[in-house]
C-alpha cells in the first residue's frame, strides 16, 4: 500500500507535498504593549528589507550586465521608498495649524 493509501485508510491527512509553503504561525505575547510590538515587528520587518537590499546588490556581480539607466532606476526607487517611509514617521501637523480664522 502507498502512503497515500495507507493514510486514506487511518483517516489521517497525507503528507504536504514538498511544493507546499508552511503556514505562518505567528506567536503573540499576551498582553503585549505596542512599544514591544513595534520592536518585535519592526525587528523582523527591516531584517527582511536589508535582506532584500543585499539582494539587490548582488546584482552588481560580473555574472549580471545593467546599464547606468537601471541602475538610477533602480537606487531612485529605494531612495523613494525610505524617503517614505521616513515621512511617515514625521509626527503629524495638529489640527489647529490646519485652521483659517480671521
Amino acid at each position: 500500500m502507498n502512503q497515500n493509501a495507507n493514510a486514506a485508510a487511518k483517516n489521517v491527512p497525507a503528507a504536504m507535498p514538498a511544493t507546499a509553503k508552511k503556514a505562518r504561525v505567528s506567536v503573540v505575547p499576551e498582553n503585549e504593549s505596542k512599544t514591544a510590538r513595534f520592536a518585535r515587528l519592526a525587528q523582523s520587518r527591516v531584517t527582511k528589507a536589508l535582506k532584500a537590499i543585499r539582494a539587490i546588490g548582488n546584482l552588481s556581480d560580473a555574472r549580471y550586465e545593467s546599464t547606468p539607466e537601471n541602475v538610477t532606476k533602480i537606487t531612485n526607487a529605494l531612495a523613494d521608498a525610505v524617503e517614505g517611509t521616513m515621512i511617515r514617521f514625521q509626527p503629524k501637523a495638529s489640527d489647529d495649524a490646519a485652521k483659517f480664522t480671521l
